[in-house]
């Protein structure tokens, strides 16, 4: 929140799916953070010019992940959605 803010549900959980890296960690280092931000921005900048690209994890709690088939997860009280197999890391809460 200090750094980014406002990019809401649906890009940060396609972002951070697209980095591999878990919504629940919080030792993500500089690279990492650059990556999801690019992909973040990529995403937005496609939805503006007019290009849909398919959710792989956004609404899509129990399905299979687009990259490995692991179903997709979904928690949080702001529901983050992430493949528990690709984007490793950091402590889920507990339902």
């Amino acid at each position: 929140q200090r750094l980014v803010a406002g990019i809401g549900n649906i890009w940060r959980s396609e972002a951070l799916w697209d980095a591999r890296v878990s919504p629940w960690r919080d030792d993500a280092d500089d690279d990492e953070i650059r990556a999801v931000l690019a992909a973040a921005h990529d995403g937005m900048t496609a939805s503006v010019a007019g290009a849909r690209r398919p959710r792989n994890v956004y609404r899509r709690a129990g399905r299979a992940c687009r990259r490995c088939g692991t179903p997709i997860r979904a928690a949080g009280l702001r529901t983050a959605y992430w493949c528990p197999e690709c984007q490793k890391g950091g402590t889920e809460p507990k339902a």
